[in-house]
């Protein structure tokens, strides 16, 4: 995403926050002046040249793209499916003139219920915390004893963590990061992928370290 920065002055989207209400997410944010005043306080000019907010959604590690437009300081993304979602808002003025963006809001959204036969067929059911600080735990579930590789990927492929390369019963199974690499390293807070492979499945889930929650 390219954005022009045209305009001498444009009061940008701030203090962004969202909400999570079953399958959807609800962003809202706040309209300040270059001085860091609330909204009622930007100047007249600025206001009525405000025509609409753009708001851009990611998902997973995938380029933000476009998502809607609106006039409210307020947008419900509707019907999620299971994912990492990040989300930045834009004002624009006249049409045409779109200002900095806001800070970027990630969240992570589940909505599959493991219940009935979801729940006892192969694959990762559940990692928690996410985003993490300390360690994360996956919960994962096996049909039938199989050879199992988990291994933890960086955004660039390369491979950061080993954490299971051997055989497990079928079953219930749990497996903790605690966000070191190989060579026993911390890693940088950001986004990482879970590969989780058995003898008859292979999946990949998303996973976020974030150390200012320790």
């Amino acid at each position: 995403i390219h954005i022009e920065f045209n305009m001498p002055y444009m009061a940008f989207p701030q203090d962004i926050e969202y909400d999570v209400a079953g399958n959807d997410i609800i962003l809202h944010w706040m309209m300040h002046d270059i001085t860091g005043s609330p909204a009622g306080t930007i100047r007249s000019e600025t206001r009525e040249s405000l025509t609409h907010f753009n708001i851009y959604r990611s998902f997973g590690i995938e380029a933000f793209e476009l998502l809607d437009s609106t006039t409210e300081t307020e947008y419900t993304d509707y019907d999620l499916t299971n994912g990492f979602y990040s989300y930045f808002v834009t004002a624009v003025y006249e049409y045409i003139h779109e200002s900095q963006p806001s800070d970027t809001v990630t969240t992570d959204i589940e909505v599959a219920a493991l219940t009935g036969l979801n729940a006892t067929k192969t694959g990762i059911k559940n990692i928690f915390p996410n985003p993490f600080g300390l360690e994360t735990t996956i919960d994962f579930y096996l049909e039938a004893s199989s050879e199992l590789k988990v291994v933890i990927f960086n955004i660039n492929g390369q491979i950061i963590k080993n954490l299971a390369g051997s055989i497990y019963p079928s079953g219930s199974h749990k497996l903790v990061w605690d966000g070191k690499n190989n060579a026993g390293h911390l890693v940088p807070d950001g986004l990482y992928m879970i590969r989780f492979r058995s003898s008859n499945h292979t999946e990949t889930q998303h996973v976020i370290i974030n150390k200012t929650t320790r």
